[in-house]
């Protein structure tokens, strides 16, 4: 497993659409798999990220509350969706973001298997921002772990390899 990590910005819309159509202008039926809300009300794309657009105004400061982390497994490896939903839970609570909005796409259009996770960095219930200092590192040490948990293949981040 391996965690692939976006610079935050402000555009939870922008990337909503992009985590269903990719750069088409249509939607690609094989491309999402499966979609899964958590602390949302709603699996829609474009009302979670309205939800999160109005939870990320409780924060004046937080300049890019929109976050977008990605989970690949090895080609070899194929993981069903409820592995992979459980394995997205299970970074989000290791991660300190249990508690943050988060909208977790399952791809079905790679070789490899793949989500994306778009997360609310502002808490809705305090309004303060998720720090992203030395994200790299946490979800890297995050990856290792559950990949030993599930028996998946691990892979150091490219951008951070702690040997």
């Amino acid at each position: 497993m391996l965690a692939q990590l976006a610079r935050p910005s402000r555009d939870f819309r922008g990337l909503a659409r992009y985590l269903v159509r990719g750069t088409t202008p249509e939607p690609d039926p094989a491309r999402v798999a499966w979609i899964m809300a958590h602390d949302l009300p709603t699996i829609d794309p474009d009302l979670a990220a309205t939800y999160m657009r109005a939870t990320a105004a409780l924060s004046v400061r937080c300049k890019a509350p929109c976050y977008h982390a990605m989970i690949s497994w090895h080609p070899e490896e194929r993981p069903d969706p409820e592995i992979m939903q459980e394995i997205a839970r299970r970074t989000l609570e290791l991660a300190g973001l249990a508690e943050h909005q988060a909208l977790v796409i399952g791809h079905g259009d790679t070789p490899h298997r793949h989500l994306h996770m778009m997360i609310n960095r502002v808490h809705p219930g305090t309004g303060r921002a998720w720090s992203t200092s030395h994200d790299w590192r946490l979800f890297d040490r995050i990856m290792k772990e559950l990949s030993e948990a599930y028996g998946f293949r691990y892979e150091p981040a490219h951008a951070f390899n702690p040997e």
